[in-house]
């Protein structure tokens, strides 16, 4: 579904949904290739689109959970840090509770969310 959101904005210039679709790419490969999962995200996060300026802090979580894989936990932090003020300056902050758990549990050294949640989902 992705690949077809990214064709339809090099077909039709919808700008957001191939923005959307690229980081959506990149954080469902945080786990598996999380190299390529931050170059997704960061390159979707760097397009000029403020009017979707608001999902940046969902994004830059994931971003930042990559990082922490590939043990870049400086950039981790400066992606979290970006996701807070952005939240704060939009008024959208319904991502802060991850953002600020994914810190917590860089600084804790415990699992990402994801892996406790398969974890839940195979116990049932």
């Amino acid at each position: 579904m992705a690949a077809r959101a990214i064709a339809l904005e090099d077909e039709y210039g919808f700008g957001f949904w191939g923005m959307a679709a690229q980081a959506s790419q990149g954080a469902a490969l945080v786990i598996v290739d999380p190299g390529r999962a931050a170059a997704l995200i960061g390159d979707a996060l760097a397009k000029p689109l403020q009017a979707v300026l608001a999902w940046h802090p969902y994004y830059l979580c994931f971003m930042a959970e990559a990082l922490l894989h590939l043990d870049r936990v400086m950039e981790a932090r400066f992606a979290l840090d970006r996701a807070l003020v952005i939240s704060a300056s939009t008024g959208v902050t319904w991502w802060d509770a991850e953002l600020h758990r994914i810190r917590a549990a860089e600084k804790q050294g415990s699992e990402t969310f994801r892996r406790r949640a398969a974890a839940d989902m195979d116990a049932t």
